[in-house]
C-alpha cells in the first residue's frame, strides 16, 4: 500500500529503497512525499528540504531521469547557498556547507553521466574547495572528489591532469590509512583508474611500460607497501585486456 505523507518513517524508508540499487523509483515517491512532508513541517528553505532534495535528485539520476535530476539538484544547490548565509554558528554554517559541497559532488557525477565533461568539473572543483576548506585536506571526501575529477579527465583524454589528481587523491588516502587503517575508503576502483591513466599518459607510452615499471612507478609515487594493498599489477593486466 501506499505510504501517507505523515508517515514518520518516510525518510528511512526513501534511503533504504535509494540504497537498494533497483527500487530508486520507490525511492523517489517516498522523497517526494517527504518533500512535501517537511516543507510544511519546517518551511520550503529550511536544512530538511534541502537534503530531501538532494537525496531525491540521486534517486532521479540512479533512474536514469536526467532532467528531473537536474532540477532536484539544482534547486537544493539554491538552497544550500542562501542556508550557507544563515547558519547560527560557526558549526552550523560549516555543517551545511559541508552538505553543499556533497550536493555539487552528486551534480558532477550527473554532469559525467549526461556527458557534460566541462560542467561535470565546475562542480567537482567547487565541491572539492568547500571540502578542502571545511574538511581539510587529509580526508576521504577530499580524496573522492579529487578522484572523480581524475575520471573526468580521463574522459576527455587529459591522462597528465588525470594522473595527478588521481596521485593527490591516493596520496591523502595513503595518509588517511597510516593513521587510522580501517578508515579509509577501498581504493581498488581508485587503482583502476590510475593504471588506466598511467598507461595512457604520453611520457609513460613513449618507454613502453611493463607491468613491474608501473609498479615502481606507483612505489615511487605513494611509497613502499602500495603494492600490498592493491595489487598494480594486477590492475594493469586488467587495463591490457581491455
Amino acid at each position: 500500500s501506499q505510504p501517507t505523507i505523515s508517515h514518520p518513517l518516510l525518510p528511512f524508508l526513501s534511503l533504504f529503497h535509494l540504497q537498494k540499487g533497483k527500487e530508486a523509483k520507490m525511492a523517489i515517491s517516498f522523497f517526494i512525499e517527504t518533500l512535501e512532508l517537511r516543507k510544511r513541517l519546517f518551511g520550503k528553505e529550511s536544512v530538511e528540504v534541502a537534503i530531501v532534495l538532494h537525496f531525491l535528485g540521486v534517486a532521479y539520476r540512479d533512474s536514469r531521469e536526467d532532467d528531473c535530476a537536474l532540477d532536484a539538484f539544482n534547486e537544493s544547490i539554491v538552497l544550500w547557498k542562501r542556508l550557507c548565509k544563515l547558519g547560527d554558528s560557526i558549526d552550523d554554517e560549516q555543517s551545511i556547507r559541508t552538505r553543499y559541497a556533497s550536493c555539487l559532488h552528486e551534480l558532477g557525477l550527473l554532469r559525467r553521466q549526461r556527458g557534460e565533461f566541462e560542467l561535470a568539473l565546475v562542480a567537482y572543483n567547487e565541491a572539492l574547495s568547500i571540502r578542502q576548506a571545511c574538511l581539510g585536506d587529509d580526508n576521504e571526501e577530499t580524496a573522492h572528489t579529487l578522484h572523480c575529477i581524475g575520471v573526468v579527465y580521463c574522459d576527455i583524454g587529459a591522462h597528465e591532469r588525470a594522473l595527478n589528481a588521481y596521485a593527490r587523491s591516493l596520496q591523502i588516502q595513503k595518509r588517511i590509512a597510516a593513521q587510522s587503517p580501517r578508515s579509509s575508503r577501498g581504493s581498488t576502483s581508485e587503482m583502476k583508474s590510475f593504471t588506466n591513466a598511467l598507461w595512457a599518459s604520453p611520457a609513460m607510452r613513449a618507454e613502453a611500460p611493463t607491468p613491474e615499471a608501473i609498479r615502481k612507478r606507483s612505489i615511487s609515487l605513494f611509497g613502499q607497501g602500495i603494492e600490498h594493498r592493491v595489487s598494480v599489477t594486477s590492475q594493469l593486466q586488467l587495463v591490457l585486456l581491455q
